[in-house]
């Protein structure tokens, strides 16, 4: 076996290709979940895909059949597989936990989204005012990194990544360690409302154009401009999300 840092994982050396690690921790259901849930999201386990067996799962976590059980009902109930009785578990469409996901949680989202306007304007403004150069060079090479995926057609998983460090990169900019970690914490709240804003067609061309937008006007030192490229490009995320309630909204109340 080979140690894979502080966490108490460890990766299993077998014949046969592993994809997960085996997990020594009390909460087992919770990273079992976790892990297949990362497995699926970075595109490891396509749509339609099956999902190892129970008992492959237990042999590659290193835990009881109980949380592996446990754990892909936590799954199904997000909408992100479905448990097909004596055929296995299959990952359902990359649209289904979004869509599932957010109309449980589209208030708080639009609320966060909100608070996020304003957190993220001031990290423009300041990485305007303060012109660091290491920082923005950073911010540069993250943006063509995201625009490159983009021209690239690359994966969801791999767009919101790109489109999540660019974020961080801009809060870095600012100098503010406040600034910086109340991003992070938005952006980890957040990781489902970006993915259902790169899904619509032409949606991603559209975000690397903001951030270009961005990246423009704090470059120029351009406070004011750079708060409100910002503003724009969030309001963009909030109308999809807004948008998307209604028509699920709309969908509910026809079925009824």
């Amino acid at each position: 076996m080979i140690e894979t840092g502080n966490s108490g994982a460890k990766l299993l050396e077998t014949p046969s290709q592993r994809v997960f690690t085996s997990i020594d921790n009390t909460q087992r259901t919770q990273l079992v979940r976790e892990q297949l849930e990362a497995a699926i999201t970075r595109g490891t386990f396509k749509p339609g895909a099956r999902l190892p067996s129970e008992r492959e799962l237990v042999d590659q976590f290193g835990v009881s059949r109980v949380s592996v059980r446990e754990a892909l009902r936590s799954l199904e109930a997000l909408g992100m597989i479905e448990i097909r009785r004596g055929r296995g578990s299959f990952v359902t469409s990359e649209l289904a936990p979004v869509k599932q996901w957010l109309s449980m949680h589209s208030e708080e989202v639009v609320d966060l989204l909100k608070v996020r306007g304003a957190v993220e304007r001031l990290a423009a403004e300041e990485a305007a005012r303060r012109q660091d150069r290491q920082s923005l060079a950073r911010l540069a090479d993250v943006h063509a990194d995201f625009v490159g995926a983009v021209e690239a057609n690359a994966s969801l998983g791999r767009l919101v990544e790109l489109d999540v460090k660019f974020h961080k990169a801009l809060a870095d900019s600012s100098g503010s360690p406040l600034v910086a970690e109340l991003t992070q914490q938005l952006n980890s709240h957040l990781a489902e409302a970006r993915r259902l804003t790169m899904m619509p067609p032409g949606r991603p061309r559209q975000s690397a154009r903001e951030h270009d937008n961005i990246v423009r006007a704090v470059l120029a030192a351009d406070a004011s401009a750079a708060s409100r490229a910002m503003r724009k490009h969030v309001q963009a995320v909030e109308d999809a999300v807004v948008r998307f309630s209604r028509e699920q909204s709309d969908a509910a109340a026809e079925t009824t």
